[in-house]
Parts: structure tokens; sequence; C-alpha cells
């Protein structure tokens, strides 16, 4: 059965050495003035400044996985916990915390920009689309792009296995199957100083 294009980002499957996944999460902040929107699975980076954003494909050193935010809401007063951040200034009073997947032993699921991806690409590594985000859902459609070679060691992501099973996305045979992934050009692997 042919797999149908709906991207949903980044989505946490378990531990590479085998552990479950358990949530795990670090708060950063979002400047409350970002007016780039931040949906749950977008690949996110660490700005000069101290605060993290959206990152676009290919321009650097990646940080983690955004999956949600929360801050002082504007017009209400009140805490508002959010799957993404809306990209407007307007919506927030002082901090906005941003929760971030940054263990670099996470494994991910995507789906494929086209493909397929087959299994002779397992161990290559590979950029990333960003999409635009889905307002109702708050989710990401961010999905992963072409494929590289296990010594492209600057591209974001490393290929480590197809996602096999039922529904979309399982058929390795067609175009947008789903693929597992972890982070290769990431800040916490990276040199100080770099």
């Amino acid at each position: 059965m042919a797999n149908n294009n709906a991207p949903t980002g980044f989505t946490p499957l378990r531990r590479r050495d085998g552990a479950a996944w358990t949530a795990n999460q670090t708060p950063r902040l979002i400047a409350y003035d970002n007016t780039t929107a931040i949906f749950k699975g977008d690949v996110v980076g660490e700005l000069g400044t101290g605060y993290i954003d959206k990152i676009v494909p290919g321009t650097g050193i990646i940080l983690g996985v955004f999956i949600g935010c929360k801050y002082i809401s504007s017009s209400t007063g009140y805490t508002q916990f959010s799957p993404y951040w809306p990209g407007t200034g307007s919506v927030a009073n002082g901090i906005v915390q941003a929760f971030v997947i940054d263990d670099p032993d996470v494994v991910f699921g995507v789906q494929a920009t086209s493909g397929p991806i087959t299994l002779a690409s397992v161990g290559a590594s590979t950029n990333f689309t960003a999409g635009t985000g889905n307002t109702l859902t708050g989710l990401s459609t961010a999905s992963l792009d072409n494929v590289g070679t296990p010594t492209t060691t600057t591209l974001p992501f490393r290929i480590i296995g197809l996602m096999n099973g039922l529904g979309n996305g399982s058929d390795a045979a067609s175009a947008y199957n789903r693929v597992e992934v972890v982070m290769n050009n990431q800040a916490y692997n990276q040199l100080a100083g770099v």
C-alpha cells in the first residue's frame, strides 16, 4: 500500500541504547518577541543570545527537537501550555519556556520528503525539510530530505533504520516512507569552541 504524504516532524521513539525514552526534555528559552512559529517536532538550534529558534536546514549545528512550550498569555494573564510557539510577539508576557529533546541518544521517527529511503541508506547522513506546521494540531510538517553519505558529518541526522509495521509510512518500497534517525551534527556531540 502506498504511503500518504503526511509528515508530522520528528517523533521520539526510544533511546539508541535500547532503553525506553522517558520523555526527558530540557527547558530552554524562546525570546518573547520571536516571530518564527515553532511546532512540536521541529528542529531547533541555539542562537548567540542563548535563546532557541527553529533552525533552517543546512545552516549549522542543531540543538534538538522542540516538543512544546509554556508562557504567560498577554490576553488572559494565565499560564498557557502549547504544542507550538505561534510566532507572534504579542501573545506572551515575559519568559517563554520551551521544552526540547536534546539527548543525542534519542531515536526519532520521521517521514521522507519524497523517497523512498531504502535499506541501502541506513548509516547515511541526511538533511531535513523544515515545513510550515499545523496550527490545529500543533505538529510540525518537517520531513527527511536528501540522503548523503556516512562520512558527511555536517548533515544534521543519520539514518539508523526503516520503520516497518502497519499504517502510513510503513511501505519501504514507495515514496514518503518513515525512517528512524538520530541527531548527527548535534551541539552536545561537538568539541568545545566549535
